[in-house]
């Protein structure tokens, strides 16, 4: 779950069923394969990672009759990164390793 963070972009890559999980969507709410959504809460929904995302909001008759609870799972997405972005986290990564690093002026 660490490889994404809210405000992250990321891409669907499963829009159907995911492991029984469903897939079916209410007006508006519908999930597009390869569109990018954005991530406004990340939480666990019946022990699963799960989103809330920007772009999309529930049907109130989804939350009406699954509870509060409802949000789009993790595994649905994969994250998008820029290359700036990844290139901090490899700093960041080899800081708390311990690796050292050659500053070049």
């Amino acid at each position: 779950m660490s490889e994404f963070f809210v405000g992250q972009k990321v891409v669907c890559v499963n829009a159907g069923d995911v492991d029984g999980r469903g897939g079916r969507w209410l007006p508006g709410e519908e999930l597009v394969e390869g569109k990018t959504y954005t991530i406004l809460c990340i939480r666990e929904v019946l022990g699963w990672p799960a989103f809330d995302l920007i772009e999309l909001k529930r049907h109130p008759y989804a939350t009406e009759y699954f509870g509060i609870d409802v949000a789009y799972a993790a595994v649905r997405f994969r994250p998008i990164q820029s290359k700036a972005i990844s290139i901090f986290r490899k700093i960041a990564r080899d800081v708390t390793e311990g690796k050292k690093m050659e500053i070049v002026a």
